[in-house]
């Protein structure tokens, strides 16, 4: 496809099976997976020249990381986090 479109996913390992869907449509595809990119953002975006960038992740993968998810107890339940 040459239409000039550069796109930059942004992930964790659910995107992974997304990406073949977007190939019909970028010229290039940039996969950026958020546990092991260490770069500026910016500047990578720049020197590449990314025209669309898509964030892709999970939901609950966001929700452990804000301290809101907790594990099970014992009894099964999960424990509630009070603000």
């Amino acid at each position: 496809m040459k239409n000039g479109r550069k796109l930059l996913v942004i992930k964790d390992s659910f995107g992974n099976a997304e990406i073949p869907f977007y190939t019909s449509s970028f010229e290039q595809i940039y996969v950026l997976d958020v546990r092991y990119f260490e770069r500026n953002l910016v500047n990578f975006i720049e020197t590449t020249g990314v025209t669309d960038v898509l964030f892709t992740m999970s939901a609950l993968r966001r929700r452990r990381q804000c301290g809101q998810y907790r594990k099970p107890d014992q009894s099964g339940r999960r424990q509630h986090h009070h603000r």
